[in-house]
C-alpha cells in the first residue's frame, strides 16, 4: 500500500489547523485536527522508523476526536455506552491474562530487584505526580480524583507494547505488569484513600471488591484460557475436554447471571466478573475445538 498520500493529506491538515487557529475559530478546528493526527499514523506506517510511532498517535487521534465530539461516545442510538466500559475492561483484562503464565510471576525470583525497585516507582511517583498535577491545575474535585486514580493504576498490556516498541526489556515490563495487577486491589485503594480522601469520598473495601471484580478475576481466568490454548498436554487437546470445558464455561455463565446476590454474599461485587471470566474460558475452549478438531488445524495453532 502507498502511504505517501497520508503525508501530504497531513501537511494539508495541519497547515489547515493552524491558520484556523491564528484566525480564531477555535471551536471549529475540530475536523482538521482530528484529520491531521489519522493522516500522521498512517503516513508513519509506511515507514520502518516512524513505524513504532503509530501506536501513540492513534492514541492522540481518539483522544482529539472524544475531546471535541463526547457525544458521540456517549450514547449510540439512545443507548449509554458507559454501561459497557467495565465489561469491556474485564475483556481486556482477560485478554492480558491470555497472554501471561506462572513463568511471568517466576521471574520475580530471578530479577528481584528490578522488580521491586520498577514497582517501588510505578507506586510513588506515579500516583503524586497525579497528585501534583491535579493540585498545580486546580481541577475540581472529581477530575483530580480522576487524575489521581490514573497515576494509582499498575502497568497494563500497553505498557508492555510501548516497552517492545521502545526497543526495552519486554520480559521486565510483563512481570512488572502482572505482579503491579496482583497488588493493585490494595495497593491503589490505598492509595487513592490518602491521596484523594478529600477530594471525594473513597470506600476502600468497595474500591478493592471493585478492583478485584474488574481486573484480578478475569486475569485469572485468561491464565487458565492460556494453559487450555498453549497446554502441550493431551487432556487439553482431546475434543472431550474441550467440550467439556466449553459446555461447563457457558453453563456456569449462564448459572451465575440468575443467582441472587444474597445467595452470592460477598461474592456479588464479583458476579460480573465470574460471569465475563467463565463465559470466555469456554469460548476459547469452543475455538480450540474447532480449530484443531473440527477444522484440522495444527495442534500448535497458537504458537
Amino acid at each position: 500500500m502507498n502511504y505517501k498520500p497520508f503525508g501530504y493529506i497531513f501537511l494539508v491538515a495541519a497547515l489547515t489547523t493552524l491558520v484556523m487557529l491564528l484566525m480564531g475559530y477555535r471551536s471549529e478546528v475540530a475536523p482538521p485536527v482530528i484529520i491531521l493526527f489519522a493522516s500522521l499514523a498512517l503516513y508513519c506506517m509506511g515507514h520502518a522508523f516512524f513505524k513504532s510511532f503509530v501506536f501513540t498517535i492513534w492514541v492522540f487521534a481518539f483522544v482529539a476526536a472524544s475531546m471535541f465530539y463526547p457525544s458521540a461516545f456517549g450514547t449510540w442510538f439512545k443507548f449509554d455506552l458507559a454501561i459497557l466500559i467495565v465489561p469491556l475492561i474485564q475483556i481486556i483484562m482477560f485478554g492480558m491474562g491470555t497472554t501471561l503464565n506462572i513463568k511471568d510471576f517466576g521471574r520475580v525470583l530471578t530479577m528481584p530487584w528490578p522488580v521491586f525497585i520498577g514497582i517501588f516507582l510505578q507506586f510513588t511517583i506515579m500516583p503524586f505526580m497525579g497528585y501534583s498535577i491535579a493540585m498545580l491545575f486546580g481541577f475540581e474535585p472529581e477530575v483530580a480524583a480522576g487524575v489521581i486514580l490514573i497515576g494509582s493504576c499498575p502497568g497494563g498490556v500497553a505498557s508492555n507494547l510501548m516497552t517492545y516498541l521502545a526497543g526495552g526489556n519486554v520480559a521486565l515490563s510483563v512481570t512488572m505488569t502482572s505482579c503491579s495487577t496482583l497488588m493493585s486491589p490494595v495497593i491503589t485503594p490505598f492509595l487513592m484513600k490518602i491521596l484523594a480522601g478529600k477530594l471525594v469520598p473513597i470506600d476502600f473495601v468497595e474500591m478493592m471488591f471493585s478492583i478485584f471484580n474488574m481486573i484480578i478475576i478475569p486475569i485469572i481466568a485468561g491464565l487458565i484460557a492460556n494453559r487450555i490454548l498453549y497446554s502441550k498436554k493431551k487432556w487439553f487437546n482431546k475434543a472431550g475436554s474441550l467440550v467439556l470445558i466449553t459446555v461447563a464455561g457457558i453453563f456456569l455463565s449462564i448459572v451465575t447471571i440468575f443467582l441472587p446476590a444474597d445467595f452470592l454474599g460477598l461474592l456479588a461485587t464479583l458476579k460480573y466478573g465470574l460471569i465475563i471470566g467463565i463465559a470466555l474460558t469456554g469460548i476459547v475452549a469452543l475455538a480450540k475445538l474447532i480449530v484443531i478438531n473440527i477444522l484440522n488445524g495444527p495442534e500448535n495453532w497458537m504458537a
